[in-house]
Parts: structure tokens; sequence; C-alpha cells
């Protein structure tokens, strides 16, 4: 039997016009979420594009502008410059302080993942499982201890979408140009988000089947559409203006590569390793729930919201099971739906299958985020490098090259793909270098993109290849669910005698 809230919370709901239980549960869901990742944060940059992230800020800084992150991503650069400014006024490492600011982000996105599913579902049971799943998914979780930018994507979808319905439910014309610019900006930040506008469209739109005919509020519409389609049209069109010669470049060595192409099978195995068999089972009747229920207009809109995006980046050259995080809200609402419905016959049972699917999560994530809390591989190798080559040396390094750049201060290059002209001339100013006097180190991971084994053969037949030593590090590619620590060697490289 439900019990009446205390005298004190109902002149509080009044005075704030807010439920404070709610209020109050949402603060625990965001210390949790929080928690458990400053808990498992990762101590260094783990990837590639934080590094990448952190040199568009100082970029940015230096110069006053607003530098491109990758295919531009200005969203993201432009919300990370305050927060950098503030780290270095209270002398903080940048590193861990961007780490933990991804996962106070992160915890944003759980909040919004509560506030939507309840709105839906009119549940507050729902809305609170739904964010717990969404929290404790193993990618999510592991993306979310350090910088890269898929927290702070889904959190603006999240924001887009949650305001959206908000602003059909109060007719705001505020509240649904700020859910426009919401997702102008979220598609900034990772552009395949514009895959999101029809979900988007039909959320607005809130066609309901009345009388065997398909209605629409016209009034409503006519009233918000300046203020829906400008922050989109203005927001998108600048993107486009600022990024498109970036988006391009980026697509033609990322390109998608057809709907159902060989790399589609790994990006849906990938999603099957985030979720146990019996979250899957709620999936599936939770979706079915949704078709049956009422609100059929929302159903339709996150199923545009998820189908698109599963086979878009499902088919994307260099698929990680990472991008699919922009799929978990949908997911966990599919899974808290299904939940809800349990709850309605016994609140024990819902309640303990939660507990049991989050406790199944934690069983897959925690190994992992906890050896990166105790271990940032490019970090940890780019020190002991440090310590071991002189402060005038050049690195061949490839990916890592950004760690050893960062992090021991040392120049680094890279070599050509699939030229063996190109090498050739590679190998003459390497040559040149050593001439000068510069000391010339290869990483054994230097020899990667080299299929053709190119630059093997060139560098054996042209340097003397002298072994330094090793240590160990973590290929940060495709490693959101697997440890890949292995030892990288460090070799000398000089001319060889003639």
């Amino acid at each position: 039997m439900r019990t009446k809230p205390m005298a004190w919370v109902r002149t509080l709901d009044a005075k704030l016009d807010v439920d404070v239980r709610d209020a109050w549960l949402v603060a625990g869901l965001i210390a949790v979420s929080f928690g458990v990742r400053a808990l498992t944060v990762n101590p260094g940059f783990f990837h590639h594009d934080s590094i990448l992230l952190i040199r568009a800020v100082e970029q940015s800084l230096d110069e006053g502008g607003l530098a491109p992150l990758l295919d531009g991503r200005y969203s993201y650069v432009a919300f990370s410059i305050p927060f950098a400014l503030l780290f270095r006024a209270l002398d903080w490492p940048m590193d861990l302080a961007f780490n933990l600011l991804t996962a106070g982000v992160a915890s944003l996105s759980v909040m919004l993942e509560f506030l939507l599913v309840r709105d839906i579902t009119r549940s507050r049971f729902a809305g609170a499982s739904a964010a717990l799943l969404l929290s404790f998914m193993p990618v999510y979780w592991s993306v979310t201890t350090h910088a890269v930018v898929h927290a702070f994507s889904v959190t603006l979808v999240l924001l887009a979408f949650y305001g959206l319905l908000r602003a059909n439910a109060s007719g705001s014309r505020a509240v649904a140009a700020a859910a426009a610019a919401a997702l102008a900006l979220a598609v900034s930040a990772r552009v395949p988000n514009l895959l999101l506008l029809p979900a988007f469209a039909c959320l607005w739109l809130e066609p309901r089947v009345r009388g065997g005919r398909l209605r629409i509020d016209r009034e409503r519409l006519a009233r918000q559409a300046p203020f829906v389609a400008a922050p989109l049209v203005i927001g998108l069109a600048a993107m486009w203006w600022a990024q498109s010669d970036l988006i391009l470049a980026k697509a033609r060595y990322d390109a998608f590569l057809g709907p159902f192409s060989p790399v589609f099978v790994r990006a849906l195995t990938s999603l099957d390793a985030n979720l146990s068999i019996a979250a899957w089972i709620l999936v599936a009747a939770g979706a079915v729930l949704s078709i049956v229920g009422e609100r059929r207009w929302v159903v339709a809109a996150l199923f545009l919201w998820g189908v698109p995006l599963l086979f878009f980046y499902g088919n994307v050259a260099s698929f990680a099971p990472r991008f699919y995080c922009i799929l978990f809200p949908v997911l966990a609402l599919f899974m808290a739906l299904a939940l809800h419905r349990i709850q309605c016959s016994s609140r024990l049972a819902a309640l303990a299958l939660l507990a049991w699917l989050v406790f199944d999560m934690v069983a897959v994530a925690h190994p992992i985020v906890r050896d990166r809390h105790r271990f940032s591989g490019g970090k940890e190798y780019a020190l002991w490098l440090d310590g071991r080559i002189e402060p005038n040396a050049l690195v061949i390094a490839m990916d890592y090259g950004v760690f050893i750049e960062y992090y021991a201060g040392r120049r680094v290059a890279s070599h050509p793909q699939g030229s063996a002209e190109a090498v050739r001339s590679w190998a003459a100013r390497v040559l040149e270098e050593i001439d000068a006097g510069t000391p010339v180190y290869m990483m054994e991971s230097g020899f990667s993109y080299d299929p053709d084994e190119i630059i093997r053969r060139t560098v054996i037949s042209q340097f003397e290849v002298t072994p330094v030593g090793s240590h160990l590090t973590e290929d940060y590619h495709k490693a959101s669910l697997q440890r890949r620590v292995h030892r990288n060697r460090l070799f000398r490289l000089t001319r060889k005698a003639s």
C-alpha cells in the first residue's frame, strides 16, 4: 500500500513546483553514476582522441579561435574550453581532470534518461530502472572513465529529446527551441547524429490515430515551428559550413560499407557482449509492450532513433563497440518498460531482477575498468620511454605518437602507407635526421599499417635495428570490453654500414 508523503515533502512540492522525491532520486542516481566512475577513472589519457581534444582546446586558447577535432566536433571543443581554463587555474592534471569531467557528463546523461523514461512511462520506477541500466551498461561505463566524446553526445541527444517531450506537454516555444539547439550541437559533436532527425520530427509531431484518422495538433505545431526550425537550420548549416571539408576527408578513410557488410556481424556481436541473454529478453519484451501501449508515436520515435544508427555504425569500416553508446538509452528504456510491467504484479520480483541485471553488468565491466584505473597503457609507455631516450630523439610511432608527444615531450613521426616510392623518400629523410646527429627510435607498433611489408623490408635493408627494451602498453582500438595489454618493443635505428 502506498503511503502519503510527509507534510514537509508536500510543502516543498508546492513551493518549488517539483516532486522532492524525484529530486532526491535524481541526486542519488547522479551520485551513484559519478561515484562508480570516479572510483574507476583512468589515471591518464587512454585514447588517441583524448589527446587530440586537448590539442584542439590548447590551440583554441592560444590562437583565440575554435580549433577542430577530427571531423570538426566544434561543440565538444567549445564545451571543453572553459573547463580547461578552470583546470589550469586549479593546477589539476589535465588528463585526470578531463576524465573526471567525462564521468560527470555521463552522470548527467543518466539523470536525463531517468527524466525522459519517467515522462514517457509516467513511472518513477521505470525511469530509475532505465537510468541505472544505462549507467552500468559495460561499454558505457568503460568509455566514460576516460575523455572521449560519447558521453557528451549521448547527453546532448537525451537533452534534445527530453526537452522536446516537455515542450510538447507545455506548448513552450523556448523549450522547443532549446531542444532543437541541443540536437544541432549533438550533430556537431557526432555527425551521424544527423540520422536522429526523423526521430526528433516524429516526437515533435506527436501523430495520433483517433477515430481511424491520423491527427496532429496543428495549432501547437504552428506556434512552435519557427522556434524548432530556426535553431536546427542555422545550427546544421553552420556545422556544414565549418566542418564539411573535415567530414568528407574523414569519410574517405572511415567509409560506410553498405547496410549488411561483414563488419555488421561483428557489430551485433559487440552488442551481445554488452548485455546478457536475460537483458535481451527484457529488451524484446519491452519493445513489444511499447508497440501495444497508448503512446505509439513515442515508440515510433524510439525505433527511428535506434534502427538507422544501428545499421550506420554497424557498417562503418572503423566500427568499435563504443559507437553504439547512442543506442543504449533506447535499450535501457525497453528493459525498463518490461521491468515496470513486472513491477505492477510484483515489486519484489522487479527489484530482484533489476538488481541481478546491474550485478551482471558490474561483473562484466568492473575487471576492465578496475585494471585501467591502475594502468593507463599509452601514458605508462610514454613515461617509460621518457627515461630511456635522449631529449632530442625522434620516435617513429604511428598511432602511439600522440602519447609520446604529450607525456614524453619527444618529436614523433609516422611512415607513409602503400607506396614504395613514398617509403623510399621517407627512409631518406630519416637517414638525414641520423646523419644530422638526431637519435632515431622506432616502436614495434611503428611497423603497423604495412600490409605489404614495404616498411619492414625498407627498414631492415637500410638501417641497423638495435633493440633498446620493451614495456607494457595497451592497444586502445576497440578496447571497450577487452583488455589489450601487450609488450611494445623499442628499437634504435642507425645507418647501416656499407
